[in-house]
């Protein structure tokens, strides 16, 4: 079987995150020149602000504002983070993201003419595809120290990569984002906490794999 191969495993300091945000899907009509044309829409959130994640080897929450600098990089929309199964572009207009008070939100307009995007379309629309993900460098992050496991708050984002509709909420691609992570936060953490979540984190990738 052929393993596609993953663009963000050769980004340093790449991660990416995954979130439980209903995507939706809907089919408009719109005129144009007194004809009719179908347009093909999904929407969602890729993130959400002061929502809680346990990774297990930390805690971790994005901050409000995070996404404030990095609205307008060149952000592609993609099946399951394939870099082959692109679905909209913010450079050629085909995807628009925002944010607001709730997070990082996306809408692509679908190619009625592609069909592998009509078959994310109907997946989306079935329920079948209900969750999002994206792709990202950290730019400011801070620490707080807790009971069991330290909470890292992701203050600005430097770069985001892409939004994706994803099959599942986590697959082996964690364990890239896991390693990537370690080098970004190894320099912002006392010596004696670094080891201890280097040590719980090897044994998060091990689980992984």
């Amino acid at each position: 079987m052929e393993i596609k191969k993953d663009y963000i495993k050769n980004i340093e300091n790449a991660e990416r995150r995954f979130v439980v945000s209903e995507l939706e899907s809907k089919h408009e009509v719109r005129s144009i020149d007194n004809e009719e044309e179908d347009e093909y829409i999904i929407t969602g959130y890729a993130a959400k602000y002061n929502s809680e994640t346990d990774l297990g080897y930390i805690r971790e929450v994005i901050m409000p504002n995070a996404f404030d600098e990095v609205l307008q990089d060149d952000v592609r929309a993609l099946l399951n983070h394939d870099e082959s199964s692109i679905l909209g572009r913010t450079k050629s207009g085909t995807l628009r993201i925002w944010a607001d008070g709730i997070g990082l939100g996306y809408e692509v307009k679908l190619d009625k003419r592609n069909t592998d995007h009509m078959n994310t379309y109907y997946s989306i629309q079935r329920g079948d595809i209900s969750q999002s993900s994206f792709a990202f460098i950290v730019k400011e992050q801070s620490w707080e120290k807790g009971e069991q496991t330290n909470l890292r708050k992701i203050m600005k984002v430097e770069r985001l990569f892409d939004v994706s509709p994803v099959t599942y909420p986590a697959y082996n691609d964690t364990s890239v984002a896991s390693r990537s992570m370690a080098e970004s936060i190894k320099d912002e953490m006392p010596q004696e906490d670094w080891e201890f979540e280097s040590r719980k984190m090897k044994l998060q990738i091990l689980k992984i794999k």
